[in-house]
């Protein structure tokens, strides 16, 4: 969640330096604040929820944004936005096919770490796996890295579960020939992901630049 506040007194005022988070309407008669959503940020159907019920509680007398000027805030205009931010969950849950509304956040929910790599010729590197189960069940995954076919992955496959409400962090070991010769200085990676059985193909990416 790429949301945070910053809380002080000056002068007696109670002031959250709140980012991109919350901002106001030009239309003064609106009692709610106006808030972000940006789908490649990691946010979750409650992230929102979270992040008012924060300023809640520290009740602050102005907010400073991360653009545009200073406001005042009151505890009945966010408490308003409260609702607000409820009514948008339930709207994901309406919208979003995947009962587990997450899965449709976060498109990062299967993911390969770190997302640039540098590999010279002769060299090995470790890329992780990452895989965030949003299901009250189990996930059994199979994940194949798709790489250049004179790199050596190791192991071929990765099969592994991810548990309930889990983060789980997996490895392949990728090397790199001395005497390859490559045709581009930078090569895209992808992982291959079967998930309970069911194929849903190179849904995640890496890249690789190759040193020398």
């Amino acid at each position: 969640e790429y949301q945070m506040a910053l809380f002080v007194t000056i002068d007696g005022a109670r002031v959250a330096f709140t980012g991109d988070a919350f901002f106001p309407y030009p239309d003064s008669a609106q009692t709610v604040l106006r808030h972000s959503l940006i789908f490649r940020n990691h946010v979750e159907s409650d992230s929102h929820i979270k992040s008012i019920r924060n300023l809640i509680d520290h009740e602050p007398n102005l907010m400073a944004p991360g653009h545009g000027r200073p406001f005042l805030a009151n505890r009945e205009d966010l408490l308003a936005t409260e609702q607000k931010m409820r009514r948008q969950t339930d709207l994901f849950h309406e919208i979003i096919a995947d009962p587990d509304v997450n899965f449709g956040l976060d498109p990062s929910w299967c993911s390969l770490y770190p997302y640039q790599m540098l590999i010279k010729p002769g060299d090995s590197s470790r890329v992780e796996i990452r895989v965030q189960n949003y299901r009250k069940a189990p996930m059994k995954m199979e994940v194949f890295l798709v790489a250049p076919g004179e790199w050596h992955i190791e192991p071929e496959v990765l099969r592994f579960e991810a548990a309930a409400g889990n983060k789980v962090r997996q490895a392949f070991s990728v090397h790199i020939p001395r005497d390859w010769r490559p045709s581009s200085p930078r090569f895209a990676v992808a992982a291959d992901v079967s998930c309970n059985g069911k194929y849903l193909g190179q849904i995640t990416e890496a890249v690789v630049d190759i040193g020398s």
